[in-house]
This record gives C-alpha cells, structure tokens and sequence, in this order.
C-alpha cells in the first residue's frame, strides 16, 4: 500500500532565500502588544481609521504571500512584500506617536 508523505506548508517569507529578521520580528511583536491599549486611547473615527488601515496591509500581506508560494523566487514579490510588513510597522508606530501626543497634551 502507498503512503502519503506528511506534508508541511508554511507561508512564505521573502522567497527561498529570505525570512523575516529577529530585528523586524522583535520589533512588531512589540508594537502588536502595545496596539489594543493604545487604539483604546484614540478617539473612535482614529481608531476605525487604523483598524481599516491594517486590515488592508494584512490582506495585502496574506496576497503577497499566496503569490509567493506560487513564485518564491520573484523578486518583485519579496521587495513587496518587505514593504508592506515595513508600512504596517509603520502604522503601529503612527499609533504610538498618537497616543503618546495625546497623553501630552495639557491644555485640553
């Protein structure tokens, strides 16, 4: 009788040659468990903005690696993708800085 082999499939990450540095992974990991608490500071149209904004950066992620597993070498794909993963860094660092603007204010 044939066996089928058991197959792992794991999102792919820049292509063969490529993962995601500790740097970048440290980097989000941090701001993700800051995001509620601070999202819970901005006012609620704030707040819907950024939630809709990563929403978008994440399905582009999700996309973009679909597209990766069929093409892991393209290098389009993975300058892509570094990007995107930059620019939702980069939200959550905006969401920082806005609530950090906000705790500061005081002459509200």
């Amino acid at each position: 009788t044939f066996t089928a082999p058991d197959l792992v499939f794991e999102r792919a990450a820049f292509g063969t040659n490529h993962n995601l540095g500790s740097d970048y992974q440290d980097a989000r990991a941090d701001l993700a468990s800051r995001l509620d608490q601070q999202l819970a500071r901005l006012s609620p149209e704030e707040r819907d903005d950024v939630e809709k904004t990563l929403v978008v950066i994440r399905e582009a992620i999700a996309d973009i690696n679909n597209a990766l597993e069929q093409d892991p070498d393209n290098a389009y794909l993975q300058e892509l993708l570094q990007k995107t993963y930059r620019e939702e860094l980069n939200v959550m660092r905006r969401v920082g800085g806005l609530t950090r603007n906000v705790m500061l204010r005081n002459d509200i």
